[in-house]
């Protein structure tokens, strides 16, 4: 893992605007493959999930459709991202997240996914370790990270290299599953479970 830019663009009013705009429509599209590569590694008897970075909802309705029996709940620190994420997912509940804290539920949850935030997180380490806490122990957490071409994005400051990389931020705490490279070459795909 590599710092590739020290000038953070990811501020609230940023992300307002990015999902009131053009850029926040049409996402389902872009990542659909790579929701359907995820699906392979949802855990049995999984029937609580967290989206964590929900952004406009796209991959909460997602799941909906494809794990109808699952309780949803979504959190984003844009309210233009979770409004757009209650029309597109009625059957999850959302909240507002705070940037500083991240004020996440507690060992609530079978499953937290991660999918294109922690290279926007300016302290990747204390983030992690409060998206770990929302899972129960050994529940499992899937993160996905944009795979070589992210270091030319202004908005990420993280550029991931290896799963390990998850590993080394949240020491004693996650054991890697497993992990691939998906969405045709261009994300990786990392899963952890939380130590007992």
């Amino acid at each position: 893992m590599k710092r590739v830019r020290e000038e953070n663009i990811n501020t609230v009013a940023y992300w307002d605007r990015v999902y009131t705009g053009e850029r926040g429509s049409g996402r389902r599209r872009l990542y659909t493959d790579l929701w359907n590569s995820m699906l392979q590694y949802l855990p049995p008897g999984c029937y609580s999930l967290a989206d964590i970075g929900c952004g406009a909802g796209e991959f909460l309705r997602f799941l909906s459709e494809h794990r109808p029996g699952y309780a949803l709940y979504g959190t984003d620190w844009s309210a233009e991202g979770l409004s757009t994420a209650a029309c597109a997912c009625s059957k999850a509940q959302l909240s507002l997240a705070d940037p500083d804290s991240f004020n996440l539920p507690r060992s609530d949850f079978d499953l937290a996914v991660c999918s294109e935030v922690m290279e926007h997180v300016p302290e990747p380490a204390p983030f992690l370790v409060r998206v770990i806490e929302t899972v129960r122990p050994g529940g499992q957490v899937i993160i996905t990270t944009p795979w070589e071409w992210g270091a030319s994005d202004p908005e990420h400051l993280w550029d991931y290299e290896a799963p390990e990389d998850f590993v080394s931020l949240a020491p004693g705490e996650v054991e890697l599953l497993a992990s691939t490279i998906g969405n045709a070459g261009k994300t990786l795909i990392t899963v952890l479970r939380r130590k007992s």
